[in-house]
């Protein structure tokens, strides 16, 4: 598998190389994140909310039609509630508490895209996401620790691209990174 994903790389800067310019851009973004999740099992923690989130990354594009994407998530905090209730338990008194939880991931995407014009892009976006989630109870004003989930999933989106001048572009997507985490952002990229 290693080296059937060398090949594809090998073969992807091939491509840009002939095309004439730099395959390379940096590409970062600002945007709103929407939260709506339930973690746990022995304490359900039930988490809906908004936050900003950032992300950095670098993208190889392979010519008009392909790109690759990696990057970096930051995808803010959300607060909710928790209870130390099981599902389905009947003798349980609920007890709410304030919780928090704080999301990070890392993101491997391809990009299909269909040129508009010489300068707007369509895309469409699908990929791999891994998520790390730090869920914290606020106690006595003060936050602790009580679970971390981390895992692989999904990540699909759509956006649309302007190349404002030589290499800076601006664009707004739209991303869903598994059930629980959806982004809308915007944001530029520059090629190198």
């Amino acid at each position: 598998m290693r080296s059937h994903l060398t090949l594809l790389t090998l073969l992807c800067l091939a491509t840009a190389t002939v095309a004439g310019a730099s395959p390379f851009y940096l590409t970062g973004k600002l945007g709103s994140t929407s939260l709506d999740a339930d973690y746990g099992q022995s304490f359900t923690q039930s988490v809906r909310g908004d936050d900003d989130g950032w992300s950095l990354g670098v993208g190889l594009e392979t010519g008009r039609y392909l790109a690759f994407q990696a990057e970096y998530h930051d995808l803010g905090i959300a607060r909710g509630g928790g209870s130390p209730c099981n599902d389905g338990e009947e003798a349980c008194i609920l007890i709410l508490v304030p919780v928090e939880a704080e999301t990070t991931a890392l993101s491997l995407s391809a990009l299909p895209q269909l040129p508009v014009t010489e300068r707007l892009r369509l895309y469409g976006k699908l990929g791999v996401v891994s998520l790390d989630t730090e869920v914290s109870e606020l106690r006595d004003g003060s936050l602790r620790r009580i679970a971390g989930f981390d895992g692989e999933e999904l990540l699909y989106g759509a956006g649309a691209r302007y190349r404002v001048s030589g290499p800076f572009a601006l664009f707004t997507e739209y991303e869903r990174l598994s059930d629980d985490f959806q982004t809308v952002s915007f944001g530029a990229t520059l090629g190198f």
